[in-house]
């Protein structure tokens, strides 16, 4: 009799989509990796290392690789044995489907580490990178809490999302996370698929999925209600749609000047110019003033971390505001489903 090894699901993809994790651990048609999408992911991996590197050298701590090669790290910085290690790097954690590999365990602390390289994540992508380290806090032997780390890949900046089990959004995404491994269990027990994250084929390279043309297989798409608009109506979305595409053009240049401003200001307060009193450097005529900014608390970080209550300081919260927010997309009116782009070209990924 032969007996079929049990599948292993991948972590890693359950945190984004359920449906995918089952298509790749039970080999469904995929496409290959374009370059572009290995250069992402191989940037992801290596500036996850290199802040275990800088944790290690910050806070004279010893390494333990516990899978994976270790050839990024530099040998003065490599424990003898775990149990010696300030930091896990890439360690192993049953998660009951599969073999998860924490980024980063603290040892003195209990913390498990993700670390997610982006220059501006969204909410969606640092909930989806929480996710993964709650399934990790959650299965790990001894861990206590876990953090998502942020680092922006061009200056190496970091932000740290702090989780603690005592907060509401932990017990939130430990809901979601067994949620999401009863819908990969009941599937391997001959339930159906897990839904698809993807509302169309071209959402799927933002997933990194290789699975798309396989999982959206002979579908068609929804219906689309056309609306008797006045011409006032077409020309107010017109410009809506041209004017959020423009910002968002504008967004992305901003944050390259921003950093190479940033750059040159480094630079001037080298100079240590007085404050109030106007200098000249050149042709121009610098004044520094000095701004001291008030304290402000991120309440909802805050509340992750389990520092603070929100029940207590309840009349101290303004109310929330509700409104609509709009997604405009031009429709190819010829029957081309994807409008003008085909959905796997790289430019996607950008």
């Amino acid at each position: 009799m032969t007996i079929t090894p049990a599948l292993r699901f991948r972590a890693s993809s359950l945190r984004d989509c359920a449906r995918k994790s089952v298509y790749e651990a039970s080999g469904a048609p995929a496409r290959e990796r374009s370059v572009r999408e290995q250069r992402f992911l191989w940037r992801g991996k290596t500036i996850g290392h290199d802040y275990i590197v800088f944790l290690a050298a910050s806070n004279g701590w010893k390494v333990w690789v516990d899978s994976g090669p270790d050839y990024w790290l530099p040998p003065e910085y490599s424990a003898d044995s775990i149990e010696d290690a300030g930091i896990v790097a890439e360690q192993r954690v049953d998660w009951g489907l599969g073999i998860g590999h924490a980024d980063a365990y603290l040892a003195s602390t209990k913390t498990v580490i993700e670390c997610l390289s982006s220059a501006n994540a969204g909410d969606a992508l640092i909930r989806s990178k929480l996710l993964q380290a709650v399934l990790y806090t959650e299965h790990h032997p001894s861990a206590t809490n876990c953090r998502v780390v942020v680092i922006d890949p061009s200056d190496f900046s970091e932000e740290q999302i702090v989780l603690s089990p005592k907060s509401q959004a932990y017990r939130d995404l430990v809901a979601e996370m067994h949620e999401r491994i009863e819908l990969v269990r009941a599937w391997q027990d001959g339930g159906e698929l897990p839904a698809r994250v993807c509302s169309k084929p071209g959402d799927a390279i933002g997933h990194f999925c290789q699975h798309a043309e396989h999982c959206f297989a002979g579908w068609e798409p929804p219906p689309i209600e056309v609306l008797a608009a006045d011409a006032d109506l077409i020309e107010a979305v017109a410009e809506f749609t041209a004017c959020k595409k423009e910002r968002s053009t504008i967004g992305a240049q901003d944050k390259e000047l921003e950093r190479r401003q940033k750059e040159a200001q480094a630079v001037i307060e080298t100079a240590e110019l007085p404050a109030k009193v106007p200098v000249q450097v050149g042709p121009f005529v610098v004044v520094r003033t000095s701004v001291n900014r008030k304290p402000t608390l991120d309440w909802e970080r805050a509340e992750m971390a389990g520092a603070l209550e929100p029940g207590l300081l309840a009349e101290f919260f303004r109310p929330g505001a509700s409104y609509s927010t709009y997604k405009a997309e031009r429709v190819d009116l010829s029957g081309d489903e994807f409008g003008d782009e085909a959905p796997w070209t790289d430019e996607d990924l950008g």
